[in-house]
């Protein structure tokens, strides 16, 4: 793709219009998670790496084919997945990317390494920057043969063959640097080699590389389940063909209804699934969906775009034509890309906990293809199914000495289910609800009436999500907690968070206390078939001069005491300061506000009041998490520092303000107190919730904390003329001030003032168009002849004689500030508008 943002809009309109189900891309543009231009179009994706640097990946657009990843096998240029259909055999496919700049050995030998851990037929697409008569390449290029050559070893060694034809024009054409070869199909198994057919050279896209077609006639394997399989269209269903052919397949079978509930359930499942494929068509998706962005004038654009590169010589030429019709296109999109971000980031103000919140919580949608795993012998699994079988063989450990039970039903539980009851339940749900992997919904049940699943046998515990585990857990654990009659030791428990407290004057009698408890939760586990881990249980001294390193027996292992332990969503050190977990809690909403920043801007996005919505029911919560056990942990100058730093995003998001503005400044803005005050309140809130201390005690330490913050701003050499302006702490919670972006410019000092961005080298000069002075905040706000309109209303209210008044008269009432506010916004514009008129 050459990196090309043109080309994956013209891949996906050959695909679409050919039936092409599978692409393998070389040097492709991501972004993060993203593979950019293929968002709508792709079903499921495989990316060589998701750190933004992907170099290869493979884009799968029929959602039928079943996808597994080998991440494991993949690199920053090479993909790697096994894809299968039902009944079909899997293949592994490899996208791989062999960078010019780097040696050709190093790819080969990659290549190499992970054709000798697939046991599968492969299929490689490359483009390998070399030249070989084997894949017909010009001759001449004395530098693209002696790479060719490490590819021609691989080729030999691993047994490769090679299916470029001749005949066909080359796979790389670039203006100026000529044309070749350098684009190989390489499969491995004879089988594989033998389905390849129609393999061609097109050029259907601006990319310098030619695009290669070819088909794959896929051999029957094993029948397996059909993960993503579209659903049925019912709508365009033919009921009486539907009636006709699931009586043929319930009545004129005998076997139908034969045996237990089990199996006549899978016979009338099957007898359903057969009469739905034979009375209506599936709803498949096409290998292309708009993006919400597109409209009737893109089409418009591309068609004329498509049209000339159809009809004129664009690559030569007219060259310099296509490019300008090209770059009107490109414009047009970002265009309407930008004009839908406005509207999707806008509406979390009228949503606020809606699809602009989950996505500032979670991020871009993550990809829906399963990862491979790696089994005991060293191979991967390479279908959905073989993952499922592998993990639940992992996971769910069997009980060779468990007792067998009868699966069947000993007993009535209850009287049998009556034909009017199953009817009365398939009545109640929606007859177009989203059905499971074999498409019944209950509409076509209604009709009727007259993914990989691997399955494993529970031989000891209990099912996940089950109702009874935690109280059959509790029991079971509670045997546990009774062992120890040492005063000096303790267990605690809560659900399967199991802690041992033990006292000691030194290490060794530390240790033989131990003994005796941890011997006997060893025992306990014995008896029921469980083990504890050693290498994930941790020790930590909490008292004393022990420090970490040193080591306590468990049954045949030893646990090491390390330096912090993580017990219930709290960082225990054994310093006893709660640094680590202060560090820890002060990240937590840092991706959150940094997408929310992203959705936020002067005129359109995230409004303010939406994000202190956010702030108080989202991040606070998430940082004041026991700040009743850990608050002592805020005291020091190092631990105000850091959670003053973490609030910065969130503040930021409050109030609009830029960047550059301190954050002593933007807490006072915002009205939002230190974020190591805030915990300190929280914890004072609670102990008065819990009656620990009294109405008047827990106003005593709102005003101890108030002026902690106030002597804080006071003595602060950042923000002075933000103090000038807000200089009572108090005064400011009083005030319900509306911030914005154009206010707080104001506010701050920190904005679009010449002076100001001259300080930051952002400007070459400091002067005010005016031409009298220093455009800084004092000068626009006071004195700019070029804004003595805006000025004259603000002064009318304040009064002539008062003017120039004190900064903080602005803040005195509502109408002071809302002339302000609007002061702000006509001068910023007035100064935008003068900018853009140069």
């Amino acid at each position: 793709m050459n990196g090309n943002s043109m080309v994956p809009d013209q891949i996906l309109d050959y695909s679409r219009a050919n039936g092409v189900e599978v692409l393998l891309l070389q040097e492709v543009l991501t972004s993060g998670e993203r593979l950019i231009g293929f968002d709508y179009g792709a079903v499921k994706t495989v990316f060589s790496c998701r750190d933004g640097s992907a170099g290869a990946a493979i884009v799968v657009l029929n959602q039928d084919i079943e996808v597994v990843a080998l991440q494991g096998l993949c690199d920053r240029y090479c993909a790697v997945a096994s894809l299968r259909k039902r009944s079909g055999q899997a293949i592994v496919f490899v996208s791989a990317y062999f960078k010019y700049s780097i040696p050709t050995r190093v790819f080969t030998d990659r290549l190499g390494d992970v054709l000798d851990r697939i046991n599968q037929d492969v299929l490689i697409g490359a483009d390998v920057n070399a030249h070989s008569p084997q894949w017909f390449s010009r001759p001449g290029n004395n530098s693209g043969s002696a790479r060719g050559t490490h590819v021609e070893s691989l080729i030999a060694e691993k047994h490769l063959t090679v299916h470029n034809q001749p005949g066909h024009i080359d796979t790389y054409e670039r203006p100026g640097m000529g044309s070749s070869n350098i684009d190989v199909t390489l499969t491995r198994g004879g089988s594989l080699a033998n389905s390849i057919s129609e393999w061609e050279v097109l050029d259907v896209t601006d990319s310098d590389h030619r695009t290669i077609r070819f088909k794959i006639h896929v051999g029957s394997g094993p029948e397996g389940p059909t993960v993503g399989k579209s659903r049925f269209n019912v709508r365009k269903a033919d009921w009486d063909r539907f009636r006709l052919v699931l009586a043929q397949k319930v009545f004129g079978d005998p076997e139908t209804m034969v045996g237990d509930c089990g199996r006549i359930a899978e016979s009338l499942t099957r007898a359903l699934e057969q009469a739905m494929e034979a009375s209506m068509p599936r709803s498949r998706k096409s290998g292309r969906t708009n993006p919400p962005w597109w409209d009737a004038g893109l089409e418009e654009s591309k068609r004329r775009l498509n049209n000339f590169r159809r009809t004129k010589d664009y690559k030569v030429s007219d060259r310099g034509q296509f490019r300008t019709l090209r770059n009107e296109h490109l414009k047009k999109i970002r265009r309407a890309k930008m004009e839908s971000w406005r509207k999707f980031a806008t509406s979390i103000n009228s949503d606020i906990w809606g699809p602009v919140y989950r996505w500032a919580r979670n991020g871009s949608m993550k990809s829906r293809v399963p990862n491979a795993v790696l089994r005991g012998d060293g191979t991967f699994t390479v279908t959905a199914l073989e993952t499922a079988e592998c993990l639940l063989e992992s996971l769910i450990p069997r009980d060779e000495a468990a007792p067998v039970f009868d699966r069947g039903c000993v007993g009535r539980v209850r009287p049998e289910v009556t034909e009017a009851e199953v009817k009365s339940a398939v009545w109640r749900m929606a007859p177009n609800k989203a059905p499971g992997l074999d498409g019944i919904t209950a509409g076509v049940l209604r009709k009727a009436w007259g993914g990989a699943t691997a399955f494993a046998d529970l031989t000891r515990g209990c099912p996940q999500g089950s109702q009874l585990g935690p109280s059959l857990w509790n029991l079971s654990m509670d045997r546990a907690l009774v062992t120890n009659d040492d005063d000096r030791v303790k267990l605690i428990a809560y659900a399967d968070d199991l802690a041992v407290l033990i006292a000691g004057s030194d290490l060794g009698e530390i240790q033989g206390k131990a003994r005796a408890p941890l011997g006997a939760l060893c025992d306990w586990a014995s008896q029921r078939g469980l083990t504890f881990s050693a290498s994930k249980s941790q020790a930590i001294p909490l008292k004393g001069g022990l420090r970490p390193g040193f080591t306590v027996p468990f049954g045949t292992e030893d646990i090491v005491a390390v330096c912090s332990v993580r017990y219930l969503g709290v960082e225990l050190d054994s310093r006893r300061n709660f640094w680590a977990h202060v560090s820890q809690v002060a990240g937590k909403s840092d991706s959150l506000y940094s997408r929310l920043r992203a959705a936020s801007s002067a005129d359109w996005g995230l409004r303010q009041s939406t994000s202190a919505v956010i702030y108080r029911a989202v991040f606070l919560p998430r940082i004041t998490y026991a700040a009743e056990i850990w608050s002592g942990g805020v005291l020091t100058s190092r631990a105000i520092k850091l959670l003053g730093s973490k609030q910065r995003r969130a503040l930021l998001s409050l109030t609009g303000a830029y960047r550059t503005t301190s954050t002593d400044a933007l807490q006072v803005v915002a009205g939002q107190m230190p974020l190591d005050l805030e915990i300190r309140w929280h914890v004072v809130r609670t102990k008065r919730k819990a009656g620990q201390i009294s109405e008047e005690e827990m106003r005593a330490q709102w005003d101890r904390l108030l002026d902690i913050w106030q002597d804080r701003w006071d003595v602060s050499e950042k923000g002075r003329w933000t103090h000038s302006m807000i200089p009572n702490i108090r005064r400011r919670l009083e005030l319900p001030l509306e911030v914005d972006h154009y206010v707080c410019q104001f506010i701050t000092g920190h904005g679009d003032f010449n002076a100001k961005l001259t300080s930051f080298a952002l400007r070459g000069t400091g002067g005010c168009r005016c031409g009298t002075e220093d455009e800084t905040v004092n000068h626009v706000l006071y004195r700019c002849p070029a804004l003595s309109a805006e000025r004259s209303r603000v002064i009318r209210l304040i009064g002539e004689d008062a003017w120039p008044c004190p900064t903080e008269v602005f803040l005195d009432t509502r109408s002071n500030y809302c002339a302000l506010r609007r002061f702000a916004r006509e001068a910023i514009e007035a100064k935008r508008l003068s900018d853009r008129l140069g």
